[in-house]
């Protein structure tokens, strides 16, 4: 049934390729809240090796990043980070976003489903550097600070708990919203034409399977304080609100009321399994 809406709604329907990718989203694909001919976005579901992404070619940024963190892969690592920053082949070119639309723009390239998650496979980690899972984000006090210390956290939360489904994505609540325009040749026009939205927030959240609970947190995309991040705990029914997505689709109703309606009062215990508190 929901292949059959998403086709309808113009989006790539789930065929034996996407379908690989089922295991990132056991519990349902965020669709959009107000699914429908009229209504639905033109958002592209594409599925990488570590990561199943909805890019927008409205905002030439990915509306949601949804991957799996298990303890299995965390504590196995098999690879380091090698950075290949490359437009994703999966995407039109009239759309295809390149590493050189952030060059000199003051954003960083800042990761969706984090590298650092993907150390269990070589094919994961070079996804993960394909530009549907890139947004441009604030870098210093943001992206190389904050961020990158909560995408720490849900490490070693999911290797403490077992398993964590995250889904990562952008929200755009100011206007006039924000424009990544790469004018290396002075013409006033974007090198390429494809121009890239900036994010005013980055929301992040993540479904605990075994215990039935979940954490959320929405962010500015500014310069904030790393010790400020349980300031920025919120419910999955805000983000639902605030993206017009809805998420945990497969849980009956009544799970998922309370599962989404629940603001955490602060952030879950950092683990008692060393190996898993040294996780970087």
């Amino acid at each position: 049934m929901m292949a059959v809406m998403l086709a309808v709604a113009g989006l790539v329907a789930a065929d034996g390729e996407t379908t690989a990718c089922t295991k990132f989203t056991p519990h349902g694909e965020p669709v959009p809240a107000t699914l429908g001919l009229k209504t639905a976005p033109t958002s592209n579901i594409v599925c990488h090796t570590g990561q199943l992404v909805s890019f927008n070619p409205d905002h030439n940024v990915s509306d949601w990043s949804a991957y799996r963190l298990r303890r299995e892969d965390l504590l196995n690592r098999t690879v380091d980070r090698k950075d290949s920053f490359r437009g994703d082949p999966k995407v039109e070119k009239a759309h295809r976003v390149v590493p050189d639309d952030y060059t000199h723009t003051g954003f960083d390239r800042g990761h969706l489903a984090p590298a650092a998650a993907m150390l269990w496979s070589g094919d994961a980690m070079r996804d993960s550097f394909l530009m549907t899972n890139i947004a441009p984000q604030v870098g210093s006090g943001f992206n190389q600070h904050i961020w990158k210390s909560l995408e720490q956290r849900m490490r070693q939360w999911a290797c403490d708990r077992g398993t964590l489904y995250v889904v990562t994505g952008p929200l755009y609540e100011t206007r006039p919203i924000g424009k990544l325009i790469n004018d290396r040749d002075g013409d006033g026009l974007d090198d390429n034409g494809v121009i890239v939205d900036v994010p005013s927030h980055f929301f992040k959240l993540a479904l605990d399977p075994l215990r039935v609970e979940a954490i959320a947190f929405i962010l500015p995309n500014q310069k904030l304080k790393t010790a400020d991040l349980p300031k920025f705990l919120t419910s999955i029914a805000d983000i639902e609100a605030r993206s017009k997505l809805d998420f945990l689709t497969g849980l009956s109703d009544r799970v998922e009321d309370v599962v989404e309606s629940h603001v955490q009062p602060q952030l879950w215990d950092r683990p008692d399994d060393a190996r898993c508190a040294k996780l970087k």
